[in-house]
């Protein structure tokens, strides 16, 4: 099960990497917003995804670093539904005072 999660670990990090920086290329080649902005929603769809996965391996603090890797990523961190599900993510954790910085630094 060790394998199954660092190798999950590997192939989340490395989707994000990639996803990121070709949203970025996106943006600063074309300009495009609107095919940015899908890729945008993408990533933070993947971000979303890899803490989940992280809770599902009940590694619950290295899923709230993941969310908070999510809300300091250059393109998800304007995404409001990122914030959100960290926010909710602590409060479920039973962390009311991160839910409540997350809240307020959203």
């Amino acid at each position: 099960q060790n394998d199954d999660l660092e190798g999950g670990t590997m192939l989340f990090q490395h989707a994000l990497l990639t996803w990121a920086d070709d949203a970025r290329e996106k943006l600063n080649n074309t300009g495009d917003q609107g095919d940015y902005e899908t890729m945008q929603q993408a990533i933070v769809t993947l971000w979303i995804a890899y803490a989940e996965f992280l809770f599902s391996a009940h590694q619950y603090k290295s899923a709230m670093e993941a969310y908070e890797q999510a809300v300091n990523d250059p393109v998800a961190k304007t995404v409001g539904t990122v914030w959100l599900s960290y926010a909710q993510y602590a409060q479920e954790r039973g962390k009311k005072r991160t839910a409540q910085q997350v809240y307020i630094r959203a």
